[in-house]
């Protein structure tokens, strides 16, 4: 009997960019843009926090454990695995700041990959078949609580594009806005609001093997998601803005810095958001998985 309990805390800081008020700089070809600079900063973070049990118990032909993990993970940026060393973090205060810096741009909340509940068991018993070999029969159950999402959409928060002006746009302090772009994150929602449905699957595994000499035949069969389920683990998540659905979106630009949007006058969720859009939304079904060969 074998078991493990660990307490995991670790924080991720990025780099991120600063674009100076003042400086700007013109390539060999005569094209004036914005100078930035890299720096370090604690503006942007995730937090995982997470108690991990686990156990194994191998008494006579079973083979029986499980894992459990209760964690948490918040920040106010989705992953690093998204910025490069050419397009890093950009935190409010240090990106077009006059722009940018709005509260729901980066706000602190729940991220995506966060999911308080995992928790993996599983049996396993070894028949011995004498001269016949030997069968393995294996049961997994896996469950995870749902992963937090968010409404969340692109605006203009410069007020550049065509339809997206609104009242109070910031005044230019000498940019030449080469690199703001014009689309913008807007979190309508708290961050990690919603929740994806659970996941939960429970599969069986049969593992035969018959030694010949110094070779071994082997089968093995798998059945996953023995009783189908379908939990939406990727639902739709669209938002409609001024920005993305246009003058056609009936929909009204807002001052990101002033004002609060209204459900129905600035936004709207897309008509399907929180649900099945096609097939990749759903949990895999119920599937086979067949395989043979020899081991030397």
């Amino acid at each position: 009997l074998r078991g493990d309990v660990v307490w995991r805390d670790w924080r991720d800081f990025y780099a991120s960019r600063l674009t100076t008020e003042t400086g700007t700089s013109v390539d060999q070809f005569g094209n004036r843009g914005d100078v930035r600079v890299t720096v370090n900063t604690n503006d942007m973070s995730r937090e995982y926090r997470a108690l991990i049990l686990s156990g194994q118990w191998n008494p006579s032909r079973f083979r029986i454990g499980g894992n459990y993990t209760l964690s948490e993970l918040e920040g106010n940026d989705n992953s690093e695995g998204l910025t490069t060393g050419t397009s890093p973090t950009t935190p409010n205060a240090l990106w077009y700041p006059e722009y940018l810096d709005y509260s729901q741009r980066n706000p602190e909340g729940h991220l995506p990959e966060d999911a308080r509940h995992r928790a993996r068991m599983w049996v396993g018993y070894d028949f011995a078949l004498g001269p016949v070999g030997t069968l393995n029969v294996s049961l997994l159950q896996t469950y995870m609580t749902g992963r937090a999402y968010s409404a969340a959409a692109f605006i203009d928060a410069t007020g550049r594009i065509a339809g997206t002006a609104f009242e109070g746009i910031p005044t230019n302090p000498g940019y030449t806005l080469s690199q703001i772009g014009t689309n913008h994150t807007y979190f309508f929602s708290k961050r990690g609001e919603f929740r994806t449905d659970a996941f939960n699957s429970t599969d069986l595994a049969l593992s035969y093997n018959l030694p010949i000499r110094r070779v071994s035949v082997f089968l093995q069969a798998a059945m996953t998601n023995v009783l189908d389920n379908d939990g939406v683990i990727n639902p739709n998540t669209t938002v409609v803005t001024r920005r993305t659905g246009g003058a056609a979106s009936g929909l009204q630009p807002f001052n990101p810095k002033t004002e609060t949007p209204i459900e129905g006058v600035h936004w709207r969720k897309g008509a399907s958001f929180g649900q099945a859009t096609d097939v990749n939304s759903y949990q895999l079904p119920r599937s086979y998985n067949f395989s043979a060969g020899l081991r030397f």
